[in-house]
């Protein structure tokens, strides 16, 4: 029993760090994207991970001080139930949007080609 609880345990530390350094990533490119969307491709861009990783670190050490946050299971899991969902709705709806996108260009091409032989 012991030696399986110090596996699980450092399973969910490896994860937490890969977490940790995969949101902070993804946060510099949410920034690297702004900047370039600001400034162009040719601005100087010098943001590092470090500042992010160290706040998604206090957020969790923040976090981690709730009291009975075992008890928050069935919160987390309603949670996750609306986030597959909600993806599933916009992905459904921009299957929907490309469909109608492809079916007016198609519908254009068609009557350009139509005129254009006339």
């Amino acid at each position: 029993m012991g030696v399986c609880h110090i596996l699980v345990q450092l399973s969910l530390f490896g994860t937490g760090i890969a977490y940790t350094i995969t949101s902070a990533i993804s946060m510099r490119a949410i920034q690297k994207s702004i900047c370039y969307q600001k400034e162009g491709h040719e601005a100087a861009y010098n943001f590092g991970n470090t500042t992010y990783m160290l706040l998604f670190g206090i957020v969790q050490i923040v976090l981690s001080q709730i009291p009975e946050f075992h008890k928050l299971q069935y919160t987390m899991a309603i949670d996750s139930c609306y986030s597959h969902v909600l993806r599933l709705f916009f992905h459904w709806i921009g299957l929907g949007l490309a469909k109608v996108i492809g079916m007016l260009v198609n519908s254009l091409v068609h009557y350009l080609a139509n005129d254009s032989t006339s």
